[in-house]
C-alpha cells in the first residue's frame, strides 16, 4: 500500500484533476493507496481549507485505488498547528468541520428502502462500511447487520427480531 503524505499550504495547493492524474501514475506500480498526514494550511482563510479539503476527500474517493484518508490533526488544541484544523480549541467547527460533519454524517450515507423479491433477495449499490437493515412484514420488524468491503460481491443475512 502507498501512502500519501498530504501536506499542503498555501504555495503548493493542487486541483483534483492534478491530484486523479498522480493517483493513477502511481496506481500502476501501487493499486492500493491512502491518503497520510492531511492537513492544509490556509493563512486563516478557513473557508478555503474547507473547500480544498473537501475536493481532496472527494478526489480520493472517487479513485479506485484509495481505501483511506488520514487527517494529520482535527483540533486545534492537539495539533501541531492551529491553522487550517477543523475544529478549534473550544471544539466549535470551523467551515472545514462543519463541511466534515454534511459531508461524512449525511451526504456519503446509504439509505434506501428496497422492495424484497420472492425469493427474498435485495440489491443495492452503496459506501462501503456497515449497514444496518430493517425488514417489517405482517407487523413485525427485523434486524440485521452487514458490512460491505470492497471484495464484497453478495452477502448472506439473517434477520432477527430487534431487542
Amino acid at each position: 500500500k502507498l501512502g500519501h503524505q498530504a501536506h499542503y499550504h498555501l504555495s503548493n495547493l493542487i486541483a483534483p484533476e492534478e491530484f486523479l492524474t498522480i493517483a493513477d501514475h502511481y496506481a500502476e506500480v501501487v493499486p492500493m493507496q491512502v491518503i497520510t498526514e492531511f492537513d492544509v494550511l490556509t493563512n486563516g482563510d478557513d473557508q478555503l481549507a474547507a473547500d480544498f479539503t473537501r475536493d481532496m476527500m472527494t478526489a480520493a474517493f472517487s479513485h479506485p485505488a484509495f481505501d483511506g484518508f488520514v487527517f494529520w490533526g482535527f483540533w486545534e488544541g492537539k495539533a501541531h498547528h492551529g491553522d487550517g484544523m477543523p475544529w478549534r480549541k473550544d471544539w466549535s467547527a470551523r467551515p472545514c468541520g462543519q463541511m466534515l460533519e454534511e459531508l461524512l454524517g449525511k451526504t456519503w450515507r446509504t439509505r434506501v428502502e428496497i422492495p424484497v423479491s420472492e425469493q427474498g433477495r435485495v440489491s443495492f449499490r452503496g459506501f462501503y462500511g456497515r449497514y444496518t437493515v430493517d425488514y417489517t412484514t405482517a407487523g413485525k420488524t427485523l434486524h440485521g447487520e452487514v458490512e460491505l468491503t470492497p471484495a464484497t460481491r453478495e452477502l448472506n443475512l439473517v434477520l432477527l427480531p430487534r431487542l
